[in-house]
């Protein structure tokens, strides 16, 4: 290798770091070093940077970098928070690009280096390319995200007035493409804080507008990544100990920084201008407090367990009159002298628990805006999802069930 790391290397080709910020990443970390280590991509380091875990993170990341030079473990001596660590992994790569990948995510698909890189090589103007993602529930389902918005051959000025609009829904996880890392130094990423706590909320969406200021967004229209959606990342954790109020203080500072960096953007007085008017109608549209707000959270859950209630209730009955079809044209066959084999349902366990909690705890509309989600309403709302997960089981086996016997109804009609 060249005596810079950002130099080409290995074929000519330009050095390209991973940056796996982990604490207490034992369960996926393996995986999503693997996941890096296998790309065909061959010039590019893995670094490592381990918030003071506890569990069996740092003999995974040493044992890892005692096999394969191109990964470097990091330590740090106590937990600096989330952020920080976000920042100490971009400062400690030396890739002339650079990308986040989470401990529990993948780079899924082994051009996906090659793709983005070859990307950014071809077209200087670019500061960050992404790429479509799959992302994986927690229920096991998979669904590819896509980003139209930062399709390559859209119009910069179009795409940048997106990237200001708020809230988001999936844009914001252009964040997790690859990086030129001269662009990405440049910016801060300062830790805020909310309730004498740090928090990670919109971060994503400041660093994108800031560096949309030094050069174009773009994703591919291919799937090369996946990210884990899990109720215990870091956001929803944080979620927990902030208030509705505290969210919504938190988006009306994210809409005045998207406003005062819409008028300050470098780029001609129209441009600024068609900026500024999206940054300003932010202010009209709903909150991204909902994604975390406690109330809304335990409303929807409510509503989906009493809809997956109905739904096995409807499938139970129609499981049973299936097997009262397929009962009497056994009789039938029967009296005409034949033995039809039996048929046994699969289904020989009860209706999971046909209620919720009995009661749901809250305590008023007043201190449940201003106070975070209590002891006692996360543990109901844990008590939810739990059913909610059992009963989304249950209703799939119901399905198969229904078609099995709807298949032996149909086999019995044949032979009367």
């Amino acid at each position: 290798m060249s005596e810079d790391p950002g130099d080409p290397g290995a074929g000519g080709l330009p050095l390209v770091s991973v940056g796996m910020p982990v604490y207490n990443g034992a369960n996926h970390l393996a995986g999503a070093i693997h996941s890096v280590l296998s790309q065909d991509y061959k010039n590019l380091e893995v670094v490592v940077c381990d918030n003071a875990s506890d569990d069996g993170t740092p003999a995974i990341a040493s044992d890892f970098a005692v096999r394969d030079p191109r990964v470097r473990y990091i330590r740090n001596p106590e937990n600096i928070g989330l952020l920080p660590n976000f920042r100490r992994v971009r400062d400690e790569a030396r890739g002339k690009y650079f990308c986040w990948l989470g401990h529990d995510d993948l780079l899924s698909d082994p051009s996906y280096l090659s793709a983005t890189v070859a990307h950014l090589e071809t077209h200087p103007d670019v500061a960050l390319c992404h790429t479509e993602i799959c992302l994986l529930k927690p229920t096991g389902e998979t669904e590819v995200v896509q980003f139209p918005e930062l399709a390559p051959d859209r119009p910069w000025a179009q795409a940048r007035r997106d990237l200001f609009r708020w809230p988001q829904d999936w844009l914001e996880m252009a964040s997790h493409g690859v990086f030129r890392r001269e662009a990405l130094v440049e910016i801060p990423l300062p830790e805020k804080t909310r309730t004498r706590r740090p928090h990670v909320f919109c971060w994503e969406i400041n660093m994108l507008t800031a560096l949309s200021t030094r050069g174009r967004i773009v994703a591919l229209s291919q799937a090369l990544r996946t990210y884990r959606s899990s109720p215990e990342s870091a956001a929803r954790q944080m979620g927990r100990s902030v208030s509705p109020f505290d969210l919504w203080l938190l988006d009306m500072e994210t809409k005045l920084t998207l406003l005062a960096r819409a008028v300050r953007c470098p780029g001609s007085v129209r441009e600024r201008v068609r900026l500024g008017g999206t940054a300003l109608g932010n202010f009209s549209r709903k909150t991204f407090r909902n994604r975390f707000d406690h109330r809304t959270a335990m409303k929807m859950a409510e509503e989906e367990l009493t809809i997956l209630l109905t739904a096995a209730r409807d499938r139970a009955k129609l499981v049973l009159q299936l097997q009262e079809v397929i009962e009497a044209r056994r009789s039938l066959l029967v009296e005409r002298g034949e033995t039809p084999e039996p048929f046994r349902t699969g289904l020989t366990e009860p209706l999971p628990p046909s209620t919720g909690p009995a009661v749901k705890p809250t305590r008023g509309k007043l201190r449940d805006f201003f106070r975070p989600a209590s002891p006692s309403q996360i543990r109901w709302y844990a008590e939810v999802n739990y059913r909610i997960t059992a009963l989304r089981r249950y209703c799939e086996r119901q399905l198969q069930e229904i078609d099995r016997s709807d298949a032996e109804a149909a086999r019995l009609l044949t032979l009367l």
